[in-house]
């Protein structure tokens, strides 16, 4: 298991539970104010901005996301790659 699993517990006041993901690679899902998702780091920091309406925890170094309706994968950088399906 990652070190990082599970810390939100660290960010109390920026994070309510229900509006991000757990840890995994050390990125988790955010949810801002505004309904759009991005991912922070360990130190709290976003390091993938907030530009998706859904997002999926990390698996073999990408993530699904969407946008506009449209399925894309990200890798830790926030590069976008086109889903083919």
């Amino acid at each position: 298991m990652s070190m990082c699993y599970n810390m939100l517990f660290l960010f109390p006041d920026k994070f309510q539970r229900g509006d991000w993901h757990v840890f995994v690679a050390c990125l988790a899902a955010v949810q801002n104010d505004k309904g759009k998702w991005g991912y922070i780091n360990t130190n709290g920091k976003v390091v993938i901005p907030y530009n998706y309406d859904w997002v999926g925890d990390f698996s073999d170094g990408t993530a699904s996301v969407e946008i506009r309706k449209t399925t894309y994968s990200i890798d830790h950088t926030g590069k976008k790659y086109r889903h083919l399906y």
